[in-house]
């Protein structure tokens, strides 16, 4: 993903990638471990800057649903710290009827924190209940 310093010092925005079905057609890549080395050390730049005034941060994709909300998941997981993982999900989900964390982004964040999987346990409910919503429409197909 490519990070934006907004001219506005208390924001920043990070910018992620188009989901991976797009990301072939715009010729774009698969997040990879530096890409989510980026995102964290974004969060860690607003959380100092937090402790001194106030900060913000947005975090957006195209559609606002897998990588935006994995790279959202990540930094409030490294905010709050490792045992807290569930806790780091809810305000993601809470803000986003449609999040669905990309994996692959929740897995590099998963090994960098060395949360020991914590953070990939924390998207099972939430895929199982895709899978059968999937399995679902294809019964209406």
């Amino acid at each position: 993903g490519e990070i934006q310093r907004s001219k506005r010092p208390a924001i920043d925005v990070l910018s992620t990638c188009r989901q991976e079905e797009e990301a072939t057609k715009y010729d774009a890549k698969a997040p990879t471990l530096e890409d989510v080395r980026d995102i964290l050390e974004l969060g860690t730049e607003v959380s100092l800057a937090a402790a001194s005034a106030p900060a913000r941060l947005l975090v957006y994709c195209v559609s606002g649903i897998s990588r935006s909300t994995a790279a959202a998941f990540a930094i409030h997981a490294q905010a709050l710290g490792a045992g807290r993982e569930d806790e780091a999900l809810e305000p993601v989900l809470d803000r986003n009827d449609l999040a669905f964390p990309n994996l692959l982004v929740v897995e590099l964040a998963d090994e960098i924190l060395g949360r020991k999987g914590r953070m990939v346990a924390g998207l099972r409910p939430l895929r199982q209940i895709m899978s059968r919503e999937t399995e679902a429409w294809k019964d209406l197909i």
